[in-house]
């Protein structure tokens, strides 16, 4: 993200590691997430359940959930991630 004044989302690109479904680290935030798959398979598991994601497949959720992602396979993992407060 650049130094924007009365920001209204934050946008950043990510890399995933792969981490074995019991060690994904679980967090939650206010407001909404959207996340779009450039490359590779992204699991996330929201509230407990586990989507997974291939490249160019996006998806938007309320980020007050307890949500983590891990990366699928060996191929690199990387999205574009948008958070709305």
């Amino acid at each position: 993200d650049f130094r924007a004044l009365e920001r209204k989302l934050n946008a950043f690109y990510a890399e995933f590691e792969n981490v074995a479904p019991e060690k994904v680290r679980l967090h939650h935030h206010d407001g909404a997430e959207f996340i779009y798959v450039i490359s590779g398979t992204l699991a996330l598991t929201i509230a407990g359940e586990e989507h997974q994601l291939a490249d160019g497949d996006s998806i938007y959720f309320d980020a007050t959930e307890p949500h983590g992602y891990r990366r699928v396979g060996k191929p690199a993992c990387r999205a574009i991630t948008i958070t709305v407060p």
